[in-house]
């Protein structure tokens, strides 16, 4: 190769590397600014640490239920089908998250009795897509058993 092609491609290659390293140290330097429009930021510090206590008590009714799950879905896939053993899981397991909802459930009204309209408003406004969703697929299911 003569060294006019050489030389292209070396300008070329360093162009190429200063790029990559010009948006790594970007990427490194810079700090994300929070959401202008996030919900979390608008509410007072009391309830936010009241709503931190809350996850912290429905912790352990947390990590029972998913232990109680786990132990249903273990069953599951044993060798030997045992009916009345799986049922009696399931219904602890469903115990566990009946516990476990209603609890979430009262911790959810404690904190509601304390915010303003406004506040609630943007706080649990977030949750209606998901909500939406979720019917949605439910829906769905419904109609895709009466197919059957």
């Amino acid at each position: 190769m003569s060294n006019k092609t050489l030389s292209i491609l070396v300008i070329i290659s360093l162009s190429f590397n200063f790029a990559f390293l010009g948006v790594f140290f970007y990427h490194m330097l810079r700090v994300p600014l929070p959401p202008a429009n996030n919900p979390r930021l608008n509410i007072p510090l009391k309830l936010r640490e009241q709503a931190m206590q809350s996850r912290k008590d429905i912790e352990p009714l947390r990590m029972d239920f998913e232990l109680t799950r786990r132990i249903f879905a273990e069953a599951l896939s044993e060798r030997n089908f045992d009916e009345p053993k799986l049922i009696a899981l399931l219904d602890r397991t469903i115990e566990k998250q009946l516990v476990m909802e209603m609890e979430l459930g009262i911790k959810l009204i404690q904190l509601r009795k304390q915010m303003t309209p406004e506040e609630a408003a943007n706080l649990f406004r977030k949750h209606r897509p998901f909500l939406n969703k979720f019917k949605n697929r439910i829906e769905y299911w419904k109609e895709h058993r009466k197919r059957r």
